[in-house]
């Protein structure tokens, strides 16, 4: 350019998010805008909203398929009970975006896992554990979540196996999950 700098144009794209470095950011770029965007509107129009991650074991020499494949199967097949269905009533449960994070490590090798906003009618707190605050939702997750897992020979840790946060800016989950 006039300017000294190099630019390319013409190029034609894939639109992969999976085989394209230029396109998966640009896929990423707009994913976490349009779950941003979903997320304010949400919390400003009334409603509450929160992050969920559930994780279960996996081995250092598993096949990162086999580990996905399980935990999506879980996934789905928990969504689809009757106590899920119970349970997302019980806490006003409208919506959810749900996203599968995989991460590799030498020590334990491949980890997917999903990541869940649930989006709730109203606000939720962390202090009403008798009524169905944030403390009550998560164990009701972990326990079908483990149940399902527990399918596939897999098991939830106690502690850090499902983790809930209260979502208070949707931007910064939008741009976290994609």
């Amino acid at each position: 350019d006039a300017d000294g700098r190099a630019t390319l144009r013409g190029l034609e794209t894939c639109g992969s998010p999976w085989a394209c470095g230029h396109c998966a950011a640009k896929i990423r770029a707009g994913r976490a805008e349009e779950i941003g965007t979903i997320l304010r509107l949400h919390l400003e129009g009334g409603g509450g909203a929160v992050f969920v991650t559930l994780t279960n074991s996996h081995t250092r020499d598993e096949r990162a398929l086999a580990a996905f494949d399980d935990g999506m199967t879980a996934w789905r097949k928990m969504v689809k009970t009757r106590r899920w269905r119970r349970l997302i009533e019980r806490h006003g449960v409208t919506g959810f975006i749900r996203v599968t994070e995989v991460t590799h490590s030498f020590a334990s090798g491949w980890h997917p896992h999903p990541h869940t906003a649930l989006l709730l009618a109203k606000p939720i707190s962390y202090g009403d554990f008798d009524g169905g605050g944030l403390e009550v939702l998560r164990c009701g997750v972990g326990e079908l979540w483990a149940f399902q897992v527990t399918q596939f020979g897999r098991t939830v840790h106690q502690y850090y196996g499902v983790t809930a946060v209260i979502i208070r800016d949707g931007e910064g989950i939008g741009n976290y999950v994609s």
